[in-house]
């Protein structure tokens, strides 16, 4: 077996991608940036390779530069496999208690001017009220919110400060005891009697846990699990305020709008991106107290965690909420766009804290986020020269540049979904027929990965084009259903023997959830036995799963029993590299 694709070492591995990367494109690449990047990955020089797109000078660089460094970047930037755990945590722990600093001092500075509005320079006044008459107008009346809030309420799967992820499955939730904070007590057994049920004893709980997660190769992110029946009425929050600014325009569910405006912003220059450092940990409490109506404010204030426990140590959030608190997003969007719309641009739109204005409404824009508290990234805003990033995508001079992230590297048994992903990452940006082309064909062959038609699961199979796939014989007819075989996440049944899950039912029949709980309530006496599918988890396992046509034009012909390919080959939804991919593969194989 090729001793590249069998090391032990990952770190080389990912050293070893990068070298045969450069390699392959060494004549697109000016050749001063190729002996850098070179120098970079025989030293492994990490930081080096992981700003590499610092090395990019607009003035003697071209597009292919730009694109080529910030593939090589993408290689490192972002992969946990060279993370140091204590150094990332302890780094992720320092910008937390300077994220609570900033927000101690915005919330003394908002307390001062919201008293002495008169102190307040005249421009930035108006532009503060035309943020709360935004706001205002967005939310609309609370009454109407809290007569929908039992249909709104959403029952998520994920772990708690009480309770941990293997424990927190839909139906686990509503059959236990209620915790949450006591602002939260009155709404909690609101709901409680709404569906019928005798108002139990709450538990009351103070603190949210905090926990760090991996963001990239040198810190974590901290993100905060909230007390159990908290969630539920946070996310009908956040469900509602979607709504409402979807009717003005903004739209949390697709980031599309924000990729296309960066992507014209990069071609004129009149848009530009700007992005916020910890947008989530510098929304501070009185910012939210000044900007939102009074019963909103309250509301929201009840359904938040005051204090935190973090390392054995607990604290009193000066932040108005973490994340990991279901009203964080749709408030600090909420919050970005009213600030965007006070300064009556002639364009704007945010997703989250990613945020799409007039390039001149830049300075103005830092100018009333500063005061509220927030910080500008200026390493990931973009208000000169011709490129701009939004929502995951890179664009320059209205190309997309965006890279292909490698995030880690494992070729175990249990990880080989994962590694399916990284293989059809890397054979899209990979030169047919380099290097890193043949590697990845010895790698698919090597550790026997699946070959699945082109679909829109990267973790099930190595993509082939559909002609391919049909030569190779990798569909099965059956029953009328054309079939293949890939990798799926494994689910199994459980049944649920206490009425108390029928407020489950509840919960599900007023709102469709998005966690995948199915079943039939049968009334059996006194108990309600229910069916529950839990939560897909993070094992697969490989089955054959149904084929469905991919978007983007039907087959020339599909018959019962057969697939045949379009004149052309392969589908026109493809991506351009399966063509030739496919082809390789299949010699590979043979």
């Amino acid at each position: 077996m090729d001793p590249l694709v069998t090391t032990n070492s990952t770190k080389n591995v990912v050293y070893l991608i990068a070298r045969q990367y450069v390699d392959d494109y060494r004549p697109c690449i000016h050749p001063d940036l190729w002996k850098v990047l070179d120098g970079y990955i025989r030293s492994r020089n990490l930081p080096g390779l992981a700003n590499a797109c610092d090395l990019f000078n607009p003035q003697s660089n071209g597009l292919d530069d730009l694109r080529h460094l910030s593939q090589v970047a993408s290689f490192f930037k972002k992969n946990v496999v060279f993370s140091d755990p204590q150094v990332c945590e302890d780094a992720a722990t320092l910008a937390f208690h300077k994220a609570e600093k900033r927000c101690r001092i915005a919330n003394k500075r908002l307390d001062y001017y919201f008293h002495r509005r008169d102190r307040l320079d005249p421009t930035l006044e108006r532009q503060i009220s035309r943020a709360e008459g935004f706001i205002t107008r967005v939310l609309g009346d609370f009454d109407r919110f809290l007569e929908s809030l039992p249909h709104r309420i959403r029952v998520t799967p994920g772990a708690t400060s009480t309770l941990s992820r293997r424990k927190s499955l839909p139906f686990m939730k509503v059959t236990m005891k209620p915790a949450c904070t006591p602002g939260a007590v009155p709404y909690v057994k609101a709901l409680y009697r709404y569906y019928g049920y005798r108002a139990p004893r709450c538990k009351t709980v103070l603190e949210n846990r905090v926990a760090a997660v991996p963001k990239n190769w040198k810190t974590h992110r901290l993100i905060a699990c909230e007390p159990t029946h908290n969630v539920p009425i946070q996310l009908a929050f956040d469900d509602y305020v979607k709504g409402r600014l979807r009717r003005n325009g903004i739209n949390l569910s697709d980031q599309s709008l924000n990729q296309e405006l960066s992507r014209i912003g990069s071609i004129d220059g009149t848009l530009c991106t700007v992005d916020l450092s910890a947008a989530s940990d510098t929304l501070s409490l009185n910012a939210v107290h000044w900007l939102l109506p009074r019963p909103w404010a309250k509301f929201l204030t009840d359904v938040r965690t005051p204090r935190y426990e973090f390392r054995g140590e607990t604290g009193t959030y000066s932040k108005f909420s973490s994340m990991g608190n279901g009203t964080t997003f749709g408030l600090e969007s909420l919050v970005f766009a009213a600030c965007c719309y006070a300064l009556k641009p002639a364009c704007f739109n945010v997703y989250g804290d990613d945020i799409v204005i007039d390039t001149d409404k830049y300075a103005d824009l830092r100018r009333i986020l500063s005061f509220f508290g927030f910080s500008i990234n200026d390493a990931k805003s973009f208000f000169t020269g011709s490129f701009r990033e939004s929502c995951g995508t890179d664009w320059y001079a209205g190309s997309n540049i965006t890279p292909f992230y490698l995030r880690d590297w494992d070729v175990s048994k249990s990880s080989r979904p994962n590694l399916c992903h990284n293989v059809n990452g890397l054979a899209s940006i990979a030169l047919p027929g380099g290097d890193l082309w043949h590697w990845l064909l010895r790698l698919t062959t090597a550790n026997r990965l699946p070959l699945v038609p082109y679909n829109e699961a990267s973790t099930s199979g190595v993509w082939i084009d559909i002609s391919r796939a049909h030569k190779l014989k990798l569909f099965y007819y059956e029953n009328g259903l054309t079939t293949f075989r890939s990798y799926v996440s494994k689910t199994r049944k459980m049944k649920v023997y206490d009425s108390r899950t029928l407020f489950l039912w509840h919960l599900d029949k007023c709102r469709e959830s998005n966690f995948p709980a199915y079943g039939v309530i049968q009334q059996l006496g006194n108990v309600v036995v229910r069916s529950v599918v839990p939560t897909l988890s993070n094992k697969y396992v490989l089955k054959r799963v149904n084929w469905i046509l991919p978007v983007g034009g039907p087959l020339d012909d599909i018959p019962k029993r057969s697939i045949r390919a379009p004149d052309k080959g392969r589908h026109s939804s493809e991506p351009d590299h399966l063509f030739w991919w496919s082809d390789d593969l299949e010699l590979a194989i043979r």
